[in-house]
């Protein structure tokens, strides 16, 4: 038997700090929390990306059963709602030109299909742009990386460019990268926004209740019980689509580690100094190495987005995160110093030592989806769906754990912190100025 008690903290804007893509939008009034005695078929913590997608899929493939969600936070500020804002999907891949058939890439374009899918069906405005998809490097071995990964998108048809120098400069406004390869292009969205849309247009007999914390989880006779702040719900099954968070309740500890990830947007610039953005109008950077990288994006409203600086299992303050963030937005920038950063915020994300996910049944009728390394967006509503799909027994698809991988056990502390901290300092001295 499984039980799981821990008593929290609850914080509204659990975070510290309200995400800016939320800020940008009109003020939504979240569902009530939940209060009193709940029962349900399936009950879904977590109103992320993958617990909605797995609310939704149930919804469709078990139309008579009482579904429930609860969040701890609002729809739009919970980690779903503070991400970068990229889907990761290459223009360039149509139904005539797809990844390789089962590949995790594949898999995680049919969640962005299906999310493009619903926002068209539910008129979600998700605030879609296409955006050139790049990456950079100011280091002689990055331009070798570079160089064979051109040589792999060019292979495949998709016709990359290596760009330098002045030509560089033109195209992107900086010239704090060396060599960049550009090697499509992607679409930049709001995630507030569609996470916020999703929310709002549920099937009926899924009930959303915002602001609830689960206190306890524990088997009750063939079902699951579970205790929020405010009331108790019992349940057939428990899907757990919580991120990070499933640690708090013992779940996962042996092969997750939680990461604190910053993001930020700058001001809009003025249309009088567009001539210092460069001629794309929307791209997205990274650097070639993911460890200790910085993302950012030039958005078609003429704001910056900076994603960088990571925390390990705890937040870093926030205005320390906001004057990191803004020396690293004016190095690469310097002309655009004068431009402020309007908005600034922190999101937990979990990473696995394999980069495979926490998928599936852990015990009877408990089912965990989690582990996704940065990518919720599409891998989660693809995770969420399939999730649901496993519990109604439908086994059509390939199974996760064949494309996507099992997720590795990870030593426990402070062997973990310890290994965590060396690999990353060995990938930022291998990264170099990249991390500046």
């Amino acid at each position: 038997m499984m039980s799981r008690d821990r008593e929290q903290k609850f914080e509204y804007q659990w975070y510290g700090s309200g995400s800016g893509w939320n800020a940008l939008l009109p003020p939504r009034t979240p569902t009530a929390p939940l209060q009193g005695r709940n029962s349900a078929k399936y009950l879904i913590v977590g109103a992320g990306f993958t617990g909605l997608g797995a609310a939704r899929r149930l919804a469709e493939l078990d139309p008579s059963a009482d579904i429930i969600v609860i969040d701890r936070d609002e729809v739009g500020e919970n980690s779903s709602g503070r991400n970068s804002g990229n889907s990761t999907r290459n223009v360039a891949w149509t139904p005539e030109r797809t990844p390789p058939k089962n590949s995790e890439e594949y898999f995680n374009g049919q969640g962005f299909l299906w999310l493009a899918q619903i926002c068209k069906e539910h008129n979600i405005d998700w605030r879609m742009s296409v955006s050139n998809m790049l990456r950079g490097t100011r280091t002689d071995s990055g331009r070798a990386i570079l160089e064979a990964q051109f040589k792999k998108y060019d292979k495949i048809g998709l016709k990359p460019v290596l760009y330098e120098g002045e030509d560089l400069y033109r195209k992107v406004g900086t010239r704090f990268y060396k060599t960049v390869l550009h090697y499509g292009e992607s679409y930049d969205i709001n995630p507030a926004a569609l996470i916020r849309g999703l929310a709002d247009n549920l099937p009926k007999q899924v009930a959303l209740y915002e602001r609830t914390v689960m206190r306890s989880m524990h088997r009750q006779g063939k079902g699951w019980r579970v205790e929020t702040d405010g009331g108790v719900i019992d349940a057939e099954v428990l899907l757990l689509c919580m991120n990070g968070f499933v640690k708090e309740f013992g779940v996962g500890s042996n092969k997750l580690v939680s990461l604190y990830t910053y993001c930020s947007l700058s001001e809009v610039v003025p249309d009088n100094q567009a001539h210092l953005l460069g001629e794309w109008k929307a791209w997205g950077m990274t650097s070639v190495r993911r460890i200790g990288s910085s993302t950012h994006r030039r958005l078609a409203s003429n704001r910056f987005m900076l994603r960088s600086l990571h925390s390990y299992e705890e937040r870093f303050p926030l205005q320390f995160v906001a004057e990191q963030l803004t020396e690293k937005f004016h190095r690469r920038f310097p002309e655009l110093s004068h431009i402020k950063l309007e908005h600034v915020w922190g999101g937990l994300t979990d990473m696995t030592r394999n980069g495979a996910p926490l998928w599936g049944e852990i015990e009877d009728g408990l089912w965990v989806s989690t582990g996704y390394n940065g990518l919720g967006i599409t891998k989660g509503s693809y995770l969420g769906r399939r999730l649901a799909e496993r519990i109604t027994g439908d086994t059509s698809d390939v199974p996760v754990e064949q494309s996507y991988g099992i997720a590795n056990w990870i030593p426990p502390e402070p062997f973990r912190k310890v290994g965590f901290e060396w690999v990353t300092s060995i990938g930022m001295k291998r990264a170099g100025g990249d991390t500046l």
